[in-house]
């Protein structure tokens, strides 16, 4: 029989698995929106929303049903997470309309804020050592995003069904990442419950606190998680439409693969990043993320695909 450092090891590796099948999922739609578009006329500004409602639910259940975990278990929150995701991706493999989107784009902020915050706690749980859980951590959303575009892109290019398939491989894998937590995975929370509506409203309190001795680097890297964080989401949310109205780039794959590439760059500079001394990690960070914004421009303005 597995000892528990082994069920340990096994199971940080499958929540590592959930956290980038969560990511993936919430890339899936980008290569689909200027298909959407396209078929239900909307404008761009309307892109942009149903895009950016996903952040409300998603930062109100960051900050609060995450917290459950601590008191109810991690497995119970996950797998209800998993299984709300599931739901969205129902929504958007049956979406007709705009109205659709954005109830698809509510339920999976909500799941996807929820899944994050337990899964990410999971892992620390459980991370077989600390460079490893780091690496994990930092890496499985990051490489989920880029492969949620790419294989996103991939289908609807070549595939049938190309408005549906993406969403039905996702609720399949969901679903079997449910049942490997709930089979494999060991709870790592004490699960002192709540026993009374003040214990469950204390809970839900949201809660944001940074030790004293990480504040100054805390401050210091605020500026660029917000800049790295918002040139992500506006590459997942505009980056089609770019490559195809800016760079003349027609085919979804191609222009998938191509946007994906940010995020594949992005996973492959955890471990470089990591390996450098300190004093040159935010300088060279700073350094890579203007020097490619100011590309980015300079493809948008010119239509330059090599800039891109």
């Amino acid at each position: 029989m597995d000892g528990p450092q082994a069920r340990g090891a096994r199971g940080f590796w499958i929540i590592a698995a959930a956290v980038a099948a969560v990511m993936f999922a919430s890339a899936a739609p980008s290569p689909l929106y200027p298909v959407y578009q396209r078929l239900w006329g909307f404008s761009s500004a309307t892109l942009t929303i149903v895009f950016a409602v996903y952040a409300g639910p998603l930062l109100i259940s960051l900050l609060t049903v995450g917290a459950l975990s601590d008191h109810i278990g991690r497995r119970p929150v996950a797998i209800a997470s998993l299984l709300v995701l599931t739901v969205a991706m129902v929504v958007f493999a049956t979406a007709g309309s705009v109205t659709t989107l954005l109830v698809a784009r509510l339920t999976q902020g909500l799941a996807t804020g929820a899944a994050m915050s337990v899964l990410t706690a999971a892992m620390v749980d459980l991370q077989p050592s600390k460079r490893t859980g780091t690496l994990a951590v930092a890496m499985a959303p990051i490489a989920g995003l880029g492969i949620g575009v790419a294989v996103s892109a991939l289908l609807i290019q070549y595939a049938p069904a190309p408005r549906r398939l993406v969403y039905l491989l996702l609720i399949i894998a969901l679903l079997a990442l449910v049942v490997a937590v709930v089979s494999l995975v060991p709870e790592t929370s004490s699960r002192p419950g709540l026993p009374t509506l003040t214990h469950v409203a204390r809970a839900l309190a949201p809660h944001v606190s940074v030790p004293e001795q990480a504040r100054s680097a805390f401050v210091a890297g605020t500026p660029a998680l917000i800049a790295t964080w918002a040139l992500g989401g506006l590459m997942l949310a505009l980056g089609a439409s770019i490559t195809a109205d800016r760079l003349g780039i027609t085919n979804h794959a191609a222009g998938g693969v191509l946007l994906a590439v940010f995020f594949f760059a992005a996973t492959a500079a955890t471990p470089l990043a990591i390996a450098q001394r300190h004093p040159m990690r935010l300088p060279a960070s700073y350094a890579c993320l203007g020097g490619g914004l100011a590309l980015v421009l300079v493809a948008a303005l010119t239509g330059s695909v090599l800039a891109y």
